[in-house]
């Protein structure tokens, strides 16, 4: 075989050609697309790591705004509680204030009804005593002596 130093260069020539060529039509594009791949690759992860930062952040909003809605709620529930006791004690102290009321008048009311029986009596007993003395002194008593005689009969009652 014979090698001649012009197919060597010749070669050398293709294959540098061959390198060129390859390289302007096929790695340039190649690595293009690949650069273009990698960088939509790290937006689309770069996008993710935002929208998980922003989950995070929703998250712990929506905690916060749960927690002051528990918050709210729990003293809304103790204000209607206390509400709640307030009016049942006031209805308590109402009802008992006319139950007491209710007590004096009808004690009022039996102390009333008592001085009218002792009154009675009293106009009963003088009667039967004023009856009994014009027997006793056969005579008609006018109403000086009458008042003095029941004056007298009950002062010895009492």
């Amino acid at each position: 075989m014979n090698i001649q130093p012009l197919d060597i260069v010749l070669h050398m020539i293709n294959i540098v050609v061959l390198y060129v060529l390859l390289r302007a039509l096929l790695y340039n594009p190649v690595r293009k697309f690949m650069q273009a791949r990698t960088d939509s690759m790290q937006s689309r992860l770069d996008e993710a790591s935002r929208m998980q930062e922003e989950g995070k952040r929703l998250q712990e909003e929506y905690q916060n705004q749960f927690a002051l809605a528990e918050a709210k709620a729990a003293e809304l529930l103790e204000e209607r509680t206390r509400q709640a006791e307030e009016t049942a004690a006031r209805i308590t102290r109402n009802a008992q204030e006319q139950a007491e009321e209710q007590l004096r008048q009808m004690g009022e009311h039996i102390r009333q009804q008592q001085r009218d029986a002792l009154v009675s009596q009293e106009a009963q007993i003088a009667n039967m005593a004023l009856a009994l003395t014009r027997e006793l002194l056969q005579r008609e008593v006018n109403p000086e002596d009458q008042q003095a005689a029941i004056d007298a009969f009950f002062s010895k009652v009492s």
